[in-house]
């Protein structure tokens, strides 16, 4: 059971009386709070990365119509043009707007399918619980082209990345509300 969804005393979900996050370690956690205070105190500048609902996808997976709304929203909010969604949404558009030095982002945002698996290694965007994750972006032919691999994202350079959002599959279902 996700953390997010236990109940308190009163029957109320956790999620509805504090912010939940989770990390994969304590190091991990360690260091994200050492590099948070660091910047604390910085504005973030530079300009944001939205992707998400890249069409068309791997099967079995499918559009997610949520995310349109979602990025939208935010590239309002955040006065960005760097959206990235349906057939725009490829690998290699993504990593070139990652990387490149003047449009490097302050802050990252993926909405789509995450899921707990390597497909390059297993061929497949079924579930395998033993590998690294990975982000659905447009079906390019094979896997190798079609998803984001974490091990991919760990070798990217983004010190000037303030903040990185994974909101992926399920993560969005209930109240929607536009940020102002």
């Amino acid at each position: 059971v996700p953390f997010a969804a236990l109940l308190s005393e009163d029957g109320t979900p956790l999620i509805e009386q504090c912010s939940v996050a989770t990390c994969p370690s304590l190091t991990f956690y360690k260091k994200a709070v050492a590099a948070h205070e660091s910047k604390a105190k910085k504005k973030p500048t530079g300009p944001a990365l939205l992707v998400g609902n890249p069409a068309p996808m791997a099967k079995p997976l499918k559009d997610l119509h949520g995310t349109e709304v979602e990025l939208k929203s935010l590239a309002k909010a955040l006065q960005t043009k760097q959206v990235l969604t349906g057939k725009d949404a490829t690998k290699p558009a993504v990593i070139a707007a990652a990387a490149k030095p003047a449009t490097k982002p302050c802050l990252v945002h993926f909405a789509t399918h995450g899921l707990p698996t390597d497909p390059v290694q297993h061929g497949t965007a079924e579930y395998n619980w033993d590998a690294q994750g990975s982000l659905a972006l447009v079906e390019q032919g094979s896997p190798s082209k079609s998803f984001l691999l974490a091990r991919e994202v760990a070798e990217w350079h983004l010190d000037g990345t303030q903040l990185a959002v994974l909101s992926a599959c399920s993560s969005h279902i209930g109240l929607f509300k536009e940020v102002k």
